[in-house]
Formats: C-alpha cells, structure tokens, sequence
C-alpha cells in the first residue's frame, strides 16, 4: 500500500507543474533582447549555424542532378577586318 502511494506522489509531482513562470514585463524584456543583441558569443554561434547550413545546402544541391542552359549571342561590328583576296587566287579573271 504504501509502495502505491509514493508511486502515485512520484507521478503526480513528475506530471503536474508545481509553479508557472511569471510573465515577463514590457521593460525587462527589452533588456533581455537587447543583452542577446548585444552578446558577441551568441552572434558567433548564430553565424557558425548559418555557415554550417549553408554548407550543407551546397552539398545537398551538389547531390542533386541539375541542368544549365548556357546560351550566347555575340555581335562584332567594326574592329578589324582582315581582306584575303580568295578570288584572285583562284581565278585572275575575275579580280575585284
């Protein structure tokens, strides 16, 4: 009987929440965001995450077959023009 008991006291003190967390004021919550702003080792975390993932999405992309469409219109005017007499070496009766 007494086993049940504590079993029960164990469970319900595991499952049921002693206190709740105050809500925070207006004031001190722009304190604390601004101390996570302003925290340089949290920042380098954050960066390090967003290197990390980035990475993995350039493995993940490099994984996965993909198409290139590489398509290429030039236009020369002008600049040099080089004049090979192509007529006159076949046939000298037609020069130009």
């Amino acid at each position: 009987m007494r086993r049940r008991v504590f079993t029960f006291l164990g469970l319900f003190a595991v499952l049921v929440p002693v206190g709740r967390a105050a809500p925070v004021p207006a004031a001190a919550a722009g304190y604390v965001n601004e101390a996570f702003e302003r925290n340089l080792g949290l920042a380098g975390q954050t960066l390090d995450v967003e290197r990390a993932r980035a990475r993995l999405a350039e493995v993940r992309g490099a994984l996965q077959p993909r198409l290139d469409l590489l398509a290429r219109y030039t236009r020369a005017d002008g600049g040099r023009t080089i004049e090979f007499p192509v007529g006159d070496l076949l046939n000298g009766a037609y020069p130009r």
